[in-house]
Protein backbone atom coordinates (compact mmCIF):
# COMPACT_ATOMS: atom_id res chain seq x y z
CA UNK A 1 0.00 0.00 0.00
CA UNK A 2 1.34 3.42 -0.90
CA UNK A 3 1.31 6.10 1.76
CA UNK A 4 -0.75 9.16 0.90
CA UNK A 5 -1.80 12.07 3.07
CA UNK A 6 -3.14 15.44 1.92
CA UNK A 7 -1.14 15.45 -1.31
CA UNK A 8 -1.92 11.96 -2.62
CA UNK A 9 1.74 11.40 -3.41
CA UNK A 10 3.90 8.44 -2.53
CA UNK A 11 6.13 8.56 0.49
CA UNK A 12 9.24 8.55 -1.71
CA UNK A 13 7.99 11.55 -3.71
CA UNK A 14 7.10 13.34 -0.50
CA UNK A 15 10.49 12.59 1.03
CA UNK A 16 12.36 13.82 -2.06
CA UNK A 17 10.49 17.14 -2.13
CA UNK A 18 11.05 17.65 1.57
CA UNK A 19 14.75 16.87 1.43
CA UNK A 20 15.18 19.85 -0.90
CA UNK A 21 13.22 22.13 1.43
CA UNK A 22 15.07 20.66 4.39
CA UNK A 23 18.45 21.50 2.92
CA UNK A 24 17.38 24.99 1.87
CA UNK A 25 15.50 26.13 4.95
CA UNK A 26 15.43 23.69 7.81
CA UNK A 27 18.83 22.08 8.09
CA UNK A 28 19.29 23.51 11.58
CA UNK A 29 16.69 21.07 12.93
CA UNK A 30 17.71 17.42 13.09
CA UNK A 31 15.72 14.19 12.97
CA UNK A 32 17.36 10.98 14.06
CA UNK A 33 15.37 7.82 13.52
CA UNK A 34 15.28 4.69 11.42
CA UNK A 35 11.55 4.26 12.06
CA UNK A 36 9.85 4.67 8.70
CA UNK A 37 6.45 5.47 10.29
CA UNK A 38 7.93 8.36 12.24
CA UNK A 39 9.75 9.58 9.15
CA UNK A 40 6.54 9.37 7.09
CA UNK A 41 4.62 11.42 9.62
CA UNK A 42 7.42 13.92 10.00
CA UNK A 43 7.98 14.46 6.28
CA UNK A 44 4.26 14.58 5.60
CA UNK A 45 3.85 17.33 8.19
CA UNK A 46 6.86 19.19 6.88
CA UNK A 47 5.56 18.95 3.33
CA UNK A 48 2.12 20.18 4.34
CA UNK A 49 3.72 23.08 6.18
CA UNK A 50 5.85 24.01 3.20
CA UNK A 51 3.00 23.57 0.73
CA UNK A 52 0.42 25.52 2.75
CA UNK A 53 2.40 27.87 5.00
CA UNK A 54 -0.26 30.59 5.13
CA UNK A 55 -3.31 28.84 3.76
CA UNK A 56 -6.18 27.27 5.62
CA UNK A 57 -7.07 24.62 3.08
CA UNK A 58 -6.10 21.19 1.90
CA UNK A 59 -6.53 19.43 -1.42
CA UNK A 60 -9.03 16.69 -2.10
CA UNK A 61 -8.12 13.62 -4.15
CA UNK A 62 -8.89 15.47 -7.40
CA UNK A 63 -6.58 18.35 -6.44
CA UNK A 64 -9.40 20.80 -5.67
CA UNK A 65 -8.94 23.03 -2.62
CA UNK A 66 -11.04 22.39 0.44
CA UNK A 67 -11.16 25.77 2.18
CA UNK A 68 -11.18 26.38 5.92
CA UNK A 69 -11.22 30.12 6.40
CA UNK A 70 -10.04 31.41 9.78
CA UNK A 71 -12.07 34.56 9.06
CA UNK A 72 -15.35 33.14 7.83
CA UNK A 73 -15.35 29.85 9.72
CA UNK A 74 -13.27 30.79 12.73
CA UNK A 75 -15.91 29.62 15.16
CA UNK A 76 -16.34 26.12 13.71
CA UNK A 77 -14.81 23.58 16.04
CA UNK A 78 -14.10 19.94 15.57
CA UNK A 79 -13.15 19.57 11.91
CA UNK A 80 -9.41 20.01 12.14
CA UNK A 81 -9.13 21.22 15.69
CA UNK A 82 -9.60 19.49 19.03
CA UNK A 83 -11.77 21.46 21.44
CA UNK A 84 -10.90 24.67 19.61
CA UNK A 85 -11.29 26.54 16.34
CA UNK A 86 -8.89 28.02 13.80
CA UNK A 87 -9.17 31.34 15.63
CA UNK A 88 -8.04 29.91 18.97
CA UNK A 89 -5.30 27.74 17.55
CA UNK A 90 -3.91 30.64 15.52
CA UNK A 91 -2.23 31.79 18.76
CA UNK A 92 -0.75 28.36 19.59
CA UNK A 93 2.88 29.33 19.04
CA UNK A 94 3.98 29.55 22.65
CA UNK A 95 7.52 28.60 21.65
CA UNK A 96 7.98 31.62 19.35
CA UNK A 97 5.88 34.65 20.29
CA UNK A 98 8.37 36.98 18.58
CA UNK A 99 7.86 35.01 15.37
CA UNK A 100 4.07 35.17 15.83
CA UNK A 101 4.30 38.95 16.18
CA UNK A 102 6.43 39.15 13.05
CA UNK A 103 3.84 37.13 11.10
CA UNK A 104 1.17 39.62 12.18
CA UNK A 105 3.26 42.59 11.09
CA UNK A 106 4.80 43.42 14.46
CA UNK A 107 4.00 43.58 18.15
CA UNK A 108 1.28 46.23 17.82
CA UNK A 109 -0.52 44.33 15.06
CA UNK A 110 -0.47 41.15 17.14
CA UNK A 111 -1.81 42.98 20.18
CA UNK A 112 -4.61 44.44 18.02
CA UNK A 113 -5.43 40.91 16.81
CA UNK A 114 -5.58 39.75 20.43
CA UNK A 115 -7.95 42.62 21.26
CA UNK A 116 -10.14 41.57 18.34
CA UNK A 117 -10.01 37.95 19.52
CA UNK A 118 -11.11 38.85 23.05
CA UNK A 119 -13.83 41.18 21.73
CA UNK A 120 -15.31 38.83 19.14
CA UNK A 121 -18.58 37.48 20.55
CA UNK A 122 -18.31 33.95 21.98
CA UNK A 123 -20.40 32.36 19.27
CA UNK A 124 -19.65 28.96 17.79
CA UNK A 125 -20.95 26.25 15.51
CA UNK A 126 -20.67 22.59 16.51
CA UNK A 127 -18.78 21.75 13.33
CA UNK A 128 -17.41 18.23 13.22
CA UNK A 129 -18.74 17.41 16.66
CA UNK A 130 -22.33 17.51 15.46
CA UNK A 131 -23.54 18.96 18.73
CA UNK A 132 -22.50 21.46 21.36
CA UNK A 133 -19.70 20.27 23.63
CA UNK A 134 -19.02 21.62 27.10
CA UNK A 135 -16.03 23.68 25.92
CA UNK A 136 -18.37 25.70 23.70
CA UNK A 137 -20.91 26.21 26.48
CA UNK A 138 -18.19 27.34 28.87
CA UNK A 139 -16.66 29.75 26.35
CA UNK A 140 -20.04 31.48 25.95
CA UNK A 141 -20.70 31.48 29.72
CA UNK A 142 -17.38 33.06 30.70
CA UNK A 143 -17.54 35.66 27.92
CA UNK A 144 -13.88 36.26 27.17
CA UNK A 145 -14.76 36.62 23.52
CA UNK A 146 -13.35 33.76 21.45
CA UNK A 147 -10.90 32.86 24.22
CA UNK A 148 -12.20 29.61 25.72
CA UNK A 149 -10.34 30.32 28.94
CA UNK A 150 -11.63 27.15 30.61
CA UNK A 151 -10.00 24.98 27.95
CA UNK A 152 -6.36 24.01 27.36
CA UNK A 153 -5.97 25.41 23.80
CA UNK A 154 -6.63 28.91 25.21
CA UNK A 155 -4.83 28.78 28.56
CA UNK A 156 -1.74 30.62 27.31
CA UNK A 157 -3.43 33.27 25.18
CA UNK A 158 -3.94 36.00 27.84
CA UNK A 159 -0.26 35.70 28.77
CA UNK A 160 0.73 36.85 25.28
CA UNK A 161 -0.32 40.32 26.46
CA UNK A 162 2.04 40.06 29.43
CA UNK A 163 4.89 38.84 27.25
CA UNK A 164 4.58 42.02 25.17
CA UNK A 165 4.28 44.29 28.20
CA UNK A 166 0.51 44.77 28.48
CA UNK A 167 0.13 43.12 31.88
CA UNK A 168 -3.13 44.90 32.64
CA UNK A 169 -4.86 43.03 29.81
CA UNK A 170 -3.53 39.70 31.01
Amino acid sequence: MRYREHTYESFDDLKEKNEKIWEEQLSRIGIETDDEDIMRTFYSCMYRFSLYPHKAYELDEQGNPIHYSPGKDCVISGYHYTEASAYQTSFAVQHDLEGLAKLHGGKEALLEKLDEFFNTPPVYLPGGYGNEIHEMTEMAAYDFGQCAISNQPSFHIPFIYAYFGENEKC
